[in-house]
């Protein structure tokens, strides 16, 4: 397929921005702060395999010392995010018409997190790639076959190999309520890239678990985890949240191909997060939480439950 001029300066502007956010972290002074991960599955969540079925994403931070708060600057602290997904129709046993297209996911970004004026600030760049290349339904067939789960026999159907650079940032700030590490944190967000939307939400945490802690969003459920954690942190926190997206287009439903995405698109979610200091090597943290997605194309018979499960031991 012929890359449109656009596609083109895309591609170079996020090249771009990896370059120059990577950079800085691997100077002298930088070092490993955390990393963390999050495993999306609907299995878990309203018992189906469908839609939104499956991702894992992982992220690793590095940067000068960790003080409890953001730095005053971009590139003082980087997050190198790697996210894998696999997205398919409602069943897998056979094509219908009216269902979204299957499709493997597979991208690898680099994001700087900080704040200015108060308001907390992501901006990043990832790669996104699309299609069997990614090898991410082959995973799946494997995953199948060895616990007896049905064979995907649309394989085949899979949306073409493509490349989709991609920019987002988002602006939050947290309104602490009191001195119990409980805060309300409204945020803006938009993406342009292999998604292209602008999306307003809410998070409300309630407890000390993630109190002076970096936590970051996953992309599908919406979902904080954290990726730097003071060590002397103990406790048990709930974790609510919301958001509204409109989204302008959607690779994963390529309106060539006469699929629709719901311009838009609803998400809640509820999680606990636990955490114990000097538990296993030096601390360990556990997350387990529910995300409602609301319908994402024209013809969805309803909305979706994923569950998200994460855990960490800090060595």
């Amino acid at each position: 397929m012929t890359e449109t001029g656009s596609e083109a300066g895309m591609r170079v502007l996020v090249v771009i921005v990896l370059v120059l956010l990577a950079g800085p972290s691997w100077a002298k002074d930088r070092g490993i702060l955390g990393w963390g991960a999050i495993l999306n599955n609907d299995i878990f969540g309203d018992g189906e395999d469908r839609w939104r079925t499956g991702s894992y994403t992982s992220s690793y931070v590095r940067g000068e010392p960790w003080t409890g708060a953001l730095p005053g600057r971009a590139g003082a602290v980087m997050e190198y995010r790697f996210h894998g997904e696999l997205i398919a129709p409602e069943r897998i046993s056979r094509a219908e018409e009216g269902d979204r297209p299957l499709v493997g996911v597979l991208s690898f970004g680099a994001h700087t997190h900080f704040q200015t004026g108060g308001f907390e600030i992501d901006a990043g760049a990832d790669i996104v790639l699309t299609g069997p290349q990614t090898g991410i339904g082959d995973i799946q067939q494997g995953l199948h076959r060895a616990t007896g789960a049905p064979r995907n026999r649309i394989l085949g159907t899979q949306l073409p190999n493509r490349l989709h650079p991609t920019a987002s940032v988002e602006v939050g700030r947290k309104f602490r309520l009191g001195d119990t590490g409980t805060f309300v944190r409204p945020f803006g967000q938009m993406q342009m890239g292999v998604e292209t939307f602008a999306r307003l939400g809410a998070d409300m945490v309630i407890g000390p678990a993630l109190d002076e802690a970096l936590h970051v969003r996953d992309g599908v459920s919406g979902q904080h985890y954290p990726v730097v954690v003071p060590r002397d942190r103990t406790g048990l926190s709930l974790m609510l949240g919301g958001d509204l997206a409109y989204v302008q287009q959607s690779a994963f439903l390529p309106e060539d191909r006469g699929y629709r995405p719901e311009r838009a698109r609803s998400r809640a979610r509820v999680g606990v997060l636990y955490e114990a200091a000097g538990t296993g090597p030096d601390g360990v943290w556990l997350f387990y939480g529910l995300t409602y997605l609301g319908p994402e194309f024209e013809g969805q018979s309803e909305g979706q439950t994923v569950a998200s499960i994460s855990l960490n031991m800090r060595f």
